[in-house]
């Protein structure tokens, strides 16, 4: 796959959306608006709430039906095809080697063994490094079903001692190798004697959903250290910092987009999440309350651009209006002289309805560019790979419905 033609043609993809992207609904709220589609928006206000929801969370475009807005959901799609990766039939093994693991994480961990095990037997490392590996479930099926020696790097001492007392608990099958825990923050000292060592010429290494800027120093350290490979899964982009973290090629400091800011890594981070029914009666309901806080500061109190209020107990938003707005209000001690009646007249108010049903279909739209964003982050990665002399590939592992942060950075030497 050309991965500069795919970045070059995400990239003109984004640039002419640029406003929804780089700023939150609140925002644009209320003279910014304009950059949705007004078309578009009458359509998703004639959809019923299942089919609201099938649009939100990428289940079924169906009821767009031969409308521009599915034309360009499409778009939207052709651009973001990854290749899959080989499946390899997985090994099943018994359930107690997967004690205390959850269903996301044994689903990873099974297609990850098959996959270093291929990787393996085609081009052999001496050992696998798993960073974040906490108490090293992934790293002993590894060792003990796959013959692979591993090495669990972690910050946390306390999670590795854990894992080290609960090794001694598994039987150790026959042809079984070492996992050695190791408590070290090679992102501090990615040229440091301990970590040359762990990060030998003859080694492979893990980072399986690596945080924000992690995932960057996971690939500099592979790369400095001449390491025999990585695979690395990014996640939490909304960590990432702008400045240093993102057009990290040259082809993207040079023909990349400008203004990703945090708003962007967000929409990168959450956009590409599945959700039930019920999850999204709660989201749209969560978002109510905000925007008719937002609302409600703007348009009452002159209280301009966007103020942070935090995530609330979920009860709260089931709870009055009132009682949420007061609630908040309260914590940033802005001070206001509204009723309880008051608030919730202004929240169940035909004007203020018709409003946060404009802000939630706007939303709606924004939403569809969430993967498309991480694709962006994902494809300057492989570039600059690509421009450290590296042959890298980006292929999609897991099951989207199980792992929704499931394309991997790949290369082997």
């Amino acid at each position: 796959m050309n991965y500069r033609e795919q970045f070059d043609q995400i990239s003109t993809f984004l640039a002419p959306l640029k406003k929804m992207w780089e700023n939150e609904i609140l925002c644009l709220y209320p003279n910014d608006l304009d950059c949705f589609n007004t078309e578009w928006m009458r359509q998703l206000a004639s959809l019923n709430e299942e089919e609201l929801w099938q649009v939100d969370c990428h289940a079924n475009y169906s009821v767009l039906k031969e409308s521009e807005f599915a034309k360009w959901i499409e778009t939207i799609q052709e651009l973001s095809i990854i290749e899959q990766s080989q499946k390899n039939k997985t090994t099943d093994l018994p359930d107690w080697a997967f004690n205390k693991v959850k269903g996301k994480k044994r689903h990873e961990i099974l297609i990850l063994a098959e996959v270093f095990k291929k990787i393996q037997d085609a081009k052999p490392f001496s050992h696998l490094v798993d960073i974040g590996g906490g108490v090293g479930h992934l790293a002993r099926i590894m060792a003990h079903y796959k013959g692979i020696e591993c090495i669990s790097l972690d910050i946390n001492e306390e999670f590795q001692k854990f894992g080290t007392k609960r090794m001694e608990k598994y039987p150790r099958p026959s042809g079984a190798k070492e996992v050695s825990f190791i408590t070290h923050d090679f992102t501090e000292e990615l040229e440091g004697d301990l970590t040359k060592k762990i990060f030998s010429k003859d080694s492979f290494s893990l980072g399986l959903h690596t945080c924000g800027p992690l995932a960057n120093r996971h690939i500099d350290c592979a790369i400095r250290n001449e390491t025999r490979g990585l695979l690395n899964f990014g996640c939490c982009y909304n960590r990432l910092d702008p400045k240093t973290d993102i057009n990290l090629s040259s082809h993207a400091q040079e023909n990349g987009l400008r203004g990703l800011n945090h708003f962007s890594f967000t929409l990168a981070t959450r956009g590409h999440s599945s959700m039930n029914f019920e999850d999204f009666k709660h989201k749209r309901r969560v978002k109510n309350y905000r925007y008719a806080l937002h609302l409600f500061l703007h348009d009452e109190m002159g209280i301009k651009g966007l103020t942070p209020v935090g995530d609330s107990h979920q009860r709260d938003y089931w709870a009055s209006f009132s009682s949420y707005a007061q609630k908040k209000l309260d914590g940033k001690e802005i001070k206001y002289d509204w009723s309880s009646d008051q608030f919730d007249e202004f929240y169940s108010s035909k004007e203020t309805q018709e409003t946060l049903d404009k802000l939630f279909y706007a939303n709606i739209i924004r939403w569809q560019l969430g993967r498309i964003l991480e694709l962006y982050i994902l494809l300057d990665r492989v570039l600059y790979i690509q421009e450290q002399g590296k042959t890298p590939q980006l292929l999609k592992f897991f099951d989207e419905e199980l792992s929704p942060r499931n394309i991997g950075v790949l290369f082997t030497e």
